[in-house]
């Protein structure tokens, strides 16, 4: 005689893995909190001051965009800022200049007010983001491991010491985490609402449309990613068959928000001319001493002596033209820096003491961060089995597994190659926004494998079909 029916027994397997998830966080909350001492000490960069110099500026003014520095920073900057401004920091690191400035981190009282943010930030986005994913787990035995697997990699020495830098790094990877969030929430309430959107699918519907800029205009690499979101929306209503089963209009808003977002960023990028700095790296490092590539330059206009108003005029335009005309040079180059994107997984502006708890916390990490291009290989492979597998089961369920696969895809790989190809220096920092999500897609994509397979033995063992 059964104690148990099989649904008594699928119930009690769910409150029990709700109840772990929860434990989990908890857990990881307290390690996150305790292990990295006080949130208030914070380290500047040579690039800091150019974010604080514009916190006064109107965050939805045209001098906003065409200033050195997007707005997002600054505005944050801005949130905080002390009764009499702010001032050079106390501490200041400079990695690629030994011996320049410090290796310590100081108890700035003009910043730690905004360290202190970046920190609870991020705690509560990768918290948010680690319940939204296991909520939508119907096999309740992936859903401790998934918790278990995000907040190791997420409160990790390789994610967290980030959140004491005054650098847009911690706010892009929380911002990110949120942007995800809200994506995946969004495709699994629009598969089960379809054309009737309810009041928590309209909220979110509108945090995803303030997130999305919040995220973009971080960063100009951020930022050129609005092209892929909006290629997505197009899509959805371009297809008829998506077409009828989401909520058109809501759907129809957010596009024309996002193309007007890209537009008003495209426009004025070209007024502030900020890729002067990265078109000097790359003028530099990959032409100036080939003399081939320096010819294209010249017999598509370029000076011998290129100045700022050429960079601003036709800089972008000739340099996508090289591009495009040298898939040879494209693919050495991108293959070639491939394995140094991914050779470092803790920041390097600051010195932390080697305790105990450190090594084991910098161990943890090199296995949910690893340092190896095989992160960028296996989400690749493990996206596309998943996608195969969705399309193969075409169960429900699964859709928006697949749509959440496609986007992060598409999201983090035009990401990183957009960052590649801007600017030839700095290249670890500069793809760090899409490297950290790779490797934590090592983790993430094959549970959802897990999830999607589960999802049709479970079809396969209904009676009837």
């Amino acid at each position: 005689m059964k104690l148990f029916s099989t649904k008594s027994l699928d119930m009690i397997k769910k409150n029990l893995a709700n109840v772990l998830v929860a434990l989990i966080v908890i857990i990881g909350i307290f390690l996150r909190v305790s292990l990295y001492g006080d949130m208030r000490l914070s380290i500047a960069t040579n690039d800091t001051s150019s974010y604080y110099k514009q916190a006064n500026i109107p965050i939805f003014s045209r001098e906003a965009f065409t200033s050195r520095r997007l707005p997002s920073y600054p505005a944050f900057f801005n949130l905080f800022e002390p009764a009499g401004g702010y001032v050079e920091p106390m501490a200041t690191s400079y990695p690629a200049a030994p011996g320049v400035g410090t290796r310590h981190k100081a108890l700035d009282f003009n910043y730690s007010r905004v360290v202190v943010a970046q920190a609870i930030i991020a705690i509560l986005a990768w918290t948010i983001f680690t319940l939204a994913f296991c909520r939508r787990l119907s096999n309740a035995t992936l859903r401790p491991i998934a918790a278990i697997a995000i907040l190791l990699f997420a409160f990790s020495p390789a994610m967290a010491e980030w959140d004491s830098i005054l650098m847009t790094e911690s706010l892009s990877f929380s911002l990110f985490a949120i942007f995800s969030m809200l994506t995946l929430e969004l495709l699994f309430r629009i598969e089960n609402e379809r054309k009737a959107p309810g009041i928590i699918t309209r909220i979110l519907l509108v945090l995803w449309a303030v997130v999305t800029p919040a995220w973009a205009f971080l960063r100009d690499s951020n930022a050129n990613s609005l092209l892929i979101i909006a290629f997505f929306l197009i899509l959805f209503l371009a297809i008829p068959r998506i077409r009828k089963q989401i909520p058109v209009k809501w759907v129809a808003g957010l596009t024309f928000w996002i193309i007007f977002l890209s537009w008003w960023y495209f426009s004025n990028t070209l007024d502030a001319n900020r890729w002067v700095y990265g078109w000097t790296d790359i003028f530099y490092d990959w032409i100036r001493g080939y003399p081939a590539r320096f010819k294209f330059f010249t017999d598509h206009g370029m000076p011998e002596d290129w100045t700022r108003e050429w960079v601003k005029e036709s800089g972008s335009k000739t340099y996508l033209l090289f591009l495009l005309n040298h898939p040879g040079f494209m693919i050495t180059e991108f293959m070639g820096r491939l394995s140094d994107a991914f050779s470092e997984n803790v920041q390097p502006f600051y010195f932390v003491y080697q305790t105990l708890e450190r090594k084991m916390a910098l161990s943890i990490g090199d296995i949910f961060h690893p340092l190896s291009s095989t992160a960028f290989g296996l989400p690749i492979v493990s996206g596309l089995l998943v996608m195969t597998a969705t399309i193969k089961t075409f169960i429900s369920e699964n859709r928006p597994w697949f749509w959440f696969i496609l986007w992060s895809m598409a999201m983090i790989y035009g990401l990183y190659v957009a960052t590649f190809f801007a600017d030839s220096a700095g290249l670890i920092r500069h793809t760090l926004g899409s490297v950290a999500f790779m490797r934590l897609y090592v983790w993430l994509f094959p549970i959802i494998l897990a999830e999607i397979a589960t999802n049709r033995n479970k079809i396969k063992n209904t009676p009837g079909q």
